[in-house]
């Protein structure tokens, strides 16, 4: 098993300069990666956005690479998507990663017609109009969802760099937003809902790399990122007790029923936990949520259990695990924890 790089990532709901220090542990840590889950709106609850962390996290740290991932150009156009990943790459000397998605739940909090705001065309068009104005790529074809009509010059940032453009990642879950990305992007982004099913993953990877072969690409230059829930400790029951109430809770969100064969999992064993939930009774959700859901949903317990379910992405396509430390009562020693201990173990094994 190859993993050509690890990560961290840590939601934006987060002050700016809480979310800056664990950049610097990770980076203090060698990992290759700290990315910035940008989490914007829970029910009536408004969080932050990723910029300002992308841009404290840059400033803080020297080597390790930063990413956003992912926004949505729903919520930004994508002409200012592409102004400020320059900026952002700029301000870290060429060390930032663009990632775009749908952000569907909170596009849906915020009662977007999906329908007629038309999601994957949206995503589609912000790739390309990234491009166009980071790559200096050929005119673009096929827009639909953004006016975009750049002179026949072209356009040019008003200050030189000598840095390479940000690579532009994808956000992606189905079959037409996987083969976009095989087509059009960098890196593929898998969320944290399926990051869990080394089954999903092969499926998804298969799915974007028949793509990218179609477009004559190179599928190894592609990267693959997993947003991999973990919970680690020493004590494989305090990783396990910590980790259930945000498994309980994604057990009665999401993912939809169509990922459930993915997942190994049934709905007559979720449901009990959803209604309970649902209804109020969060301690009685928990308490249904045996050991085997959790492998399920998570990577948790000891650094050798982390080591086991990791040895389980083999041949799956994985090759950036980005470590979502949100079920982990402590992260920074989380972090220690994966750094000294798993990732030293699945590099000597590559």
């Amino acid at each position: 098993m190859v993993f050509s790089n690890f990560g961290v990532i840590i939601n934006s709901n987060l002050p700016a300069h809480e979310v800056a220090q664990y950049a610097v542990k990770a980076e203090k840590l060698q990992f290759d990666y700290f990315w910035i889950g940008e989490a914007l709106l829970y029910g009536r609850t408004i969080y932050r956005s990723s910029v300002p962390h992308a841009t404290l996290c840059s400033l803080s740290t020297r080597k390790i690479k930063i990413g956003i991932g992912v926004t949505s150009p729903l919520l930004r156009h994508p002409f200012m998507l592409a102004v400020e990943a320059s900026g952002l790459n700029e301000l870290s000397e060429g060390r930032f990663v663009l990632g775009l998605g749908t952000i569907h739940d909170v596009l849906q909090w915020l009662g977007f017609d999906l329908r007629k705001t038309k999601p994957f065309s949206s995503v589609k068009d912000a790739v390309q109009i990234c491009r166009y104005l980071l790559y200096h790529q050929p005119q673009i074809h096929e827009m639909s969802e953004f006016p975009f009509h750049p002179p026949s010059g072209g356009l040019e940032f008003g200050y030189g760099t000598r840095l390479s453009p940000p690579p532009i990642y994808v956000g992606a879950l189905r079959p037409r937003m996987l083969k976009m990305t095989g087509e059009l992007a960098d890196g593929l982004i898998l969320d944290s809902a399926t990051a869990s099913s080394p089954k999903f993953i092969k499926r998804a990877v298969d799915c974007m790399s028949e793509a990218a072969r179609a477009k004559g690409r190179d599928v190894d230059e592609i990267d693959v990122v997993a947003n991999t829930v973990i919970s680690i400790a020493k004590d494989r029951n305090d990783a396990l007790s910590s980790v259930r109430p945000l498994v309980t809770s994604r057990i009665s969100r999401y993912p939809p029923e169509s990922f459930y064969d993915d997942l190994g999992v049934r709905e007559e064993e979720l449901e009990p936990i959803r209604s309970a939930f649902l209804a109020g009774r969060k301690e009685d959700a928990e308490s249904m949520v045996t050991e085997e859901l959790i492998s399920k949903y998570a990577i948790a317990g000891n650094p050798e259990d982390c080591i086991k379910r990791l040895e389980g992405y083999q041949g799956s396509g994985l090759k950036n695990p980005a470590f979502m430390l949100e079920g982990s009562s402590n992260r920074f020693e989380a972090m220690e924890l994966i750094s000294e201990k798993v990732i030293p173990y699945l590099k000597d094994k590559a």
